[in-house]
């Protein structure tokens, strides 16, 4: 019994994935390269946009900054129809972020997160 679900999984996991398979198109967003692919991912998006960030340091009075960018495109998305969520993390200092968000009709939702061990 155990051999057949032995192979049965194997048949599965090596099966699957090319009876799936489907072309992508990889780009490196390290570093600060993620914001032009970011941005354009936003600019285009016709349904729904979800974001969680741990911290989000925006310095409004920099307009170069570019998560002031990102930030500013997913309030146009959220004008021109997209639904728009935004998940920040309580315990990281996001005041700024969640007040900028707020100002421009966004409704950020502030996530608390406790880790535990046992």
């Amino acid at each position: 019994m155990f051999k057949r679900l032995l192979l049965l999984f194997f048949l599965i996991c090596f099966f699957t994935p090319l009876a799936y398979s489907v072309s992508v198109d990889v780009v490196d967003i390290s570093n600060r390269s993620y914001a032009p692919v970011v941005l354009s991912e936003l600019n285009n998006a016709k349904q729904t946009i979800d974001v969680a960030m741990y911290s989000m340091y925006l310095h409004s009075d920099d307009p170069a900054n570019p998560v002031q960018s990102l930030v500013n495109a997913l309030a146009a998305a959220q004008k021109r129809g997209v639904k728009v969520t935004v998940f920040l993390d309580a315990d990281k200092n996001n005041n700024e972020a969640y007040w900028f968000l707020t100002a421009t009709r966004l409704k950020p939702i502030i996530l608390s997160v406790a880790l535990s061990s046992r």
